[in-house]
């Protein structure tokens, strides 16, 4: 796990209801900006978000849909 990725899983963790827009508004000052969704997507695919959203019981809210009605998507 990147810096990056662990500064906004700490943000994840302690923020279980927020939003992908959430992160990103958070983050923008960030100089890895740009990196932010590779971040985001990579939590996601080491099960870390959805480890969040089982703990706070969060599935109805936006940064669980996010991401699976992308994978639904695909």
């Amino acid at each position: 796990m990147t810096q990056l990725e662990y500064v906004i899983w700490q943000f994840v963790e302690a923020n279980p209801r927020c939003t992908a827009e959430d992160i990103v508004s958070s983050f923008a000052k960030a100089p890895e900006n740009g990196q932010l969704e590779n971040v985001l997507s990579a939590l996601e695919f080491q099960n870390l978000i959805r480890k969040v959203c089982i703990q706070a019981d969060t599935f109805d809210k936006p940064l669980y849909t996010y991401y699976y009605s992308a994978a639904l998507q695909a």
